[in-house]
């Protein structure tokens, strides 16, 4: 998927991973994210999760991790295996919230490099 401002053939960086934080539940977002985690939420038409994958991809990152927790199977359902990006998508899922620097922990088996960047899954 191609946003405006991105590029056709992004340069690929190849040894590093990007981690996004899509755990949380957003109850101060109440009652939107009753049935939409807060990640999926439409932002300027689309979801802001959508926003943040472009614009890795257009980094030339081409490994990212998802933690996720809260209605963990939605995001799977919405970006399957990343190739819409460009990308090849993980999903490794919290049982119980572990907080962002437990969620960071969790995701830590699934690292393919020692460079890595995270990013929370909302603003």
């Amino acid at each position: 998927m191609e946003l405006p401002g991105t590029q056709v053939e992004p340069p690929r960086v190849g040894n590093v991973d990007a981690v996004i934080l899509v755990g949380g539940k957003g109850t101060r977002l109440r009652p939107l994210t009753l049935s939409t985690p807060k990640p999926l939420l439409p932002t300027g038409g689309l979801p802001f999760l959508t926003h943040l994958l472009s614009r890795i991809a257009a980094a030339g990152i081409e490994h990212v991790i998802m933690g996720t927790s809260y209605q963990a199977a939605v995001f799977e359902t919405e970006f399957g295996d990343g190739s819409m990006f460009g990308l090849q998508i993980e999903y490794v899922t919290e049982e119980h919230p572990l907080g962002t620097g437990g969620g960071i922990a969790n995701v830590a088996p699934a690292l393919r490099h020692d460079t890595v960047l995270v990013f929370n899954g909302d603003v």
